[in-house]
């Protein structure tokens, strides 16, 4: 056969094992199994084993204690008085049917046998030693046609009447059939506790699995896409029910990982369009103006002026928006900060300096204490106020006043900024710090800015430990409120 015929012909090993399902029930129960006919087995060995010495104890015995009446029987035997009341008494008392007694002579044989109760014809294969051999030392005999080993056990002993050897045995068949009657019981018993085992071993086993089993009902439901799908609780003493517990712990952190990365996903497509909107733009009227000079705008200086304004104003837009997009991306990566102590007074103080000379004609205010403190990077934080305030100027009418507040809560620099302008829906205000998210819908360049300088302000303020929220209703204002750790209280190294 060829190579392509033998793989055809013998299918791989992890087939046929895969054909061969063993299920963690039948493995246990099938544990189970054999364990208990391992130890039913050994314990009737070991009783079986214990328990023909204990009868063959039993029997030595009977063979020490019938040594004299033994004895008398056989001087009556040899007087010719085999009926001897004192012997047919230690007959029936000490010696069962079968037992023999002989006398045995100098040279080892052994004489007539004198045989007590019934008479099987049976005879012990009599060693040669027995007139050597120590005395009142039981020892086994086999029958001399063979067909038990170790019938009898026999003693030796000597006459106190007259001084002579004789050999006492008893038929140790009782004792064979005992231990054979313990073997069938044994057997009959480890077949009913086997068969009774491997029955309540089997609901056992399914109902100790059963919580195994839900959990892999659950897993198929997760696995099928039900991510909310949990797996029934137990006793949390057992390891079943920590087990579903900690798996439920570890579904509830997929399900909140995998819709985080949803979200992600679908904000990094909301940014990428939005990017790609803004960018769009300045773009499209670089494009259109080049067109115009190659036209014949350069042939008229005043149209060859307007066009090369507005190109260098849409690419300083553009400029500073990929600036932004850069910030933020690298913030995105790697938070590095430098760690000094900044004045939070002092820069709200220049921001608003800056306001008023582009906008002198809207009155913005500072309150607060001389100093605050915090440990930070002043570039960064210098830009969080710059951004607050250019979003007053940008988002409320000209000459709307504004307040500038700085305070100290609770270990916390509080800096807020607060317009009287036209506020902003609560929908708006809980995505205002989104990227690129503006109330203006139509996204016109008369209002507003790019959308993503509350973004960046949010960023930064992320970056140095603090947060930043807003509080605004529609013709009510908008209040923006900052809050960094003051020195003392912020790590040491901004990460």
């Amino acid at each position: 056969m060829t190579l392509v015929d033998d793989a055809l012909a013998s299918p791989p090993r992890a087939s046929r094992r895969a054909r061969r399902p063993r299920s963690l029930a039948g493995r246990l129960l099938l544990v189970v199994a054999v364990l208990a006919l391992v130890s039913l087995a050994s314990s009737a060995v070991l009783t079986a084993l214990a328990l023909r010495p204990f009868l063959v104890d039993g029997a030595d015995e009977r063979l020490l204690a019938a040594r004299v009446p033994a004895s008398f029987r056989l001087y009556d035997q040899a007087a010719g008085q085999v009926q001897g009341s004192d012997g047919q008494e230690f007959d029936d008392v000490l010696l069962p049917a079968g037992s023999l007694a002989a006398t045995v002579a100098p040279d080892g044989t052994v004489g007539e046998v004198l045989v007590f109760g019934t008479d099987d014809g049976d005879r012990p294969a009599w060693p040669a030693d027995l007139a050597t051999r120590a005395l009142d030392e039981p020892f086994d005999v086999t029958a001399v046609d063979g067909r038990r080993a170790g019938t009898y056990r026999a003693v030796v002993a000597q006459s106190s009447i007259d001084g002579t050897r004789y050999v006492v045995a008893v038929s140790l068949d009782e004792v064979a059939e005992v231990v054979a009657n313990l073997g069938r019981v044994a057997l009959s018993v480890t077949t009913v506790v086997l068969v009774v085992t491997i029955l309540l071993g089997w609901w056992l086993v399914r109902l100790g699995l059963a919580p195994l089993r839900r959990i892999e009902q659950s897993a198929a439901a997760i696995a099928a896409g039900d991510l909310s799908h949990r797996v029934p609780g137990g006793d949390p003493q057992t390891e079943v029910g920590r087990l579903s517990a900690a798996l439920n712990r570890m579904l509830a952190d997929i399900e909140t990982a995998f819709a985080a990365r949803v979200a992600s996903e679908d904000r990094l497509r909301r940014f990428v369009a939005d990017a790609s909107h803004e960018l769009r733009t300045p773009l499209v009227s670089i494009r259109g103006y080049a067109e115009l000079f190659f036209r014949g705008a350069r042939d008229r200086p005043d149209d060859l002026e307007t066009s090369m304004l507005r190109i260098g104003q849409e690419a300083e837009r553009m400029g500073i928006l990929v600036d932004e997009l850069l910030l933020l991306a690298r913030f995105d990566q790697s938070r590095d900060l430098e760690a000094d102590d900044v004045d939070l007074v002092a820069l709200a103080r220049d921001a608003v300096a800056d306001l008023q000379a582009v906008e002198p004609d809207r009155s913005v205010t500072v309150e607060g204490p001389e100093r605050l403190v915090v440990v930070g990077d002043e570039v960064r934080l210098r830009q969080v106020v710059t951004n607050l305030l250019a979003n007053v100027r940008q988002h409320t009418p000209p000459g709307t006043p504004a307040k500038v507040r700085l305070e100290l809560q609770g270990g916390e620099a509080v800096l807020s900024v607060a317009d009287q302008g036209p506020g902003m829906a609560e929908a708006d205000a809980a995505r205002i710090f989104e990227r690129f998210y503006r109330t203006d819908r139509a996204r016109q360049r008369t209002r507003g800015g790019n959308g993503l300088g509350l973004a960046i302000v949010a960023t930064l303020v992320e970056a140095h430990g603090g947060r930043v929220t807003v509080r605004s209703a529609p013709g009510a204002g908008a209040t923006f409120e900052v809050r960094l750790p003051v020195a003392g209280t912020a790590p040491a190294v901004l990460d």
